[in-house]
C-alpha cells in the first residue's frame, strides 16, 4: 500500500512567522491526520539560484521531530553528506533513532551547492568518491565494533560508536539523485549522472529523485538503476521507489496566484517551469 509523507516547512522565512510553537503545531498535525513520514531539507546556507532562503539545521529539526511526535516516521531528504564527518554523523543519527523509538529514515544526496562546499572546505569535484566512502563508513560503525578505515579522505583507526541504531542493520538509506532539468534553467553544469545512479543501485534501500524530474526523466533513470543494481548482486525490487513533488491544489484562478507567491518564498523557479514539473492544478 502506498505511504504518504510531507516535506516539513523548515526555512527561515523572509516575511511572517515560523515560531517554534507554529513548528511543533505542525509536526503534531502532521501525525494527528495520519500521515506517514515527515521529512526535512539540508541546506548551510542559501543555495543560489534555486533556494533564497535559509534553512533551519537539518539534525537539529530531525531531534525536534523526534521528540514531538510518537509514531510517524522521519528523516533528511535529503541530507547533503559529503559535508558531514561520517563518524560524527554515524553517532548523531543512531542516537536520534535510538531517541526516536527507530522511527529514522536517512536519506543522503552527494549535494551541488558551490558555495556550501566552498564554506565548509570541501572540494566540490571530490563529493562523489568522498560519498562513496562515507556510506561505506555509516554501514561499518552501525553493524560492528572497533572499525578501522583507510581510505583515501577518511582515515581512522578502532573507532566504536554508542548507541547503535534501534533498526537492524541499520535504518533505512534512501539516496537521492539523477536527471532534472534545472541545470538547463540555471545553466547548470550537471553532467553525467551515471556515477550517482550507480551508487543508487549499489547501496540504496530507496531512491528518490528531484524534485522537478519529468516523468520521462524518472523513468529513463530507472532504468539505468536496475540494470546496475544486477552488476552489485542486487534486484532492483529490493530498492524502494520515492515520488517527491510539490503539490497545490487549484480550486480558482486567484489560487494559482497564491500558489506563484507561496513558491516564490522558497525558489527562483519560473513559475511557468514550476507549472510543468510541479503537481500544480485541480
Amino acid at each position: 500500500m502506498p505511504k504518504v509523507g510531507i516535506r516539513l516547512p523548515s526555512f527561515i522565512p523572509n516575511e511572517g512567522s515560523n515560531s517554534p510553537e507554529e513548528v511543533f503545531r505542525y509536526l503534531r498535525s502532521i501525525e494527528e491526520l495520519g500521515y506517514d513520514s515527515i521529512f526535512t531539507i539540508d541546506h548551510l546556507q542559501t543555495a543560489a539560484p534555486t533556494y533564497p532562503v535559509n534553512w533551519f539545521d537539518c539534525l537539529s529539526m530531525l531531534s525536534a521531530v523526534a521528540s514531538v511526535t510518537k509514531k510517524v516516521r522521519f528523516g533528511p531528504l535529503v541530507l547533503v553528506l559529503p559535508l558531514y564527518h561520517p563518524a560524527w554523523l554515524a553517532k548523531s543519527l543512531a542516537t536520534i533513532d535510538y531517541l526516536s523509538n527507530g522511527r529514522l529514515i536517512v536519506g543522503l544526496g552527494v549535494g551541488w551547492s558551490k558555495a556550501e562546499f566552498e564554506a565548509m572546505g570541501v572540494p566540490l569535484s571530490s563529493r562523489g568518491k568522498i560519498m562513496d566512502e562515507s556510506l561505506e563508513i555509516l554501514r561499518e560503525l552501525w553493524t560492528r565494533d572497533n572499525v578501522s578505515f583507510d581510505g583515501e579522505f577518511f582515515k581512522f583507526h578502532d573507532v566504536s560508536i554508542e548507541p547503535k541504531p534501534i533498526q537492524k542493520p541499520y535504518p533505512p538509506i534512501w539516496i537521492g539523485g539523477g536527471n532534472q532539468p534545472f541545470g538547463k534553467i540555471y545553466e547548470m553544469n550537471v553532467g553525467d549522472v551515471t556515477p550517482a545512479l550507480g551508487r543508487i543501485a549499489r547501496y540504496a534501500d530507496g531512491w528518490s529523485h528531484h524534485l522537478s524530474s519529468t516523468a520521462e526523466m524518472i523513468s529513463q533513470d530507472w532504468n539505468v538503476i536496475s540494470r546496475l543494481a544486477q552488476r552489485f548482486g542486487r534486484n532492483s525490487e529490493e530498492i524502494e521507489i520515492i515520488y517527491s513533488n510539490f503539490i497545490f491544489v487549484v480550486r480558482k484562478r486567484t489560487d494559482y496566484e497564491k500558489c506563484e507567491r507561496a513558491l516564490a518564498r522558497i525558489t527562483t523557479l519560473p513559475f511557468e517551469e514550476a507549472k510543468k514539473t510541479y503537481l500544480i492544478g485541480t
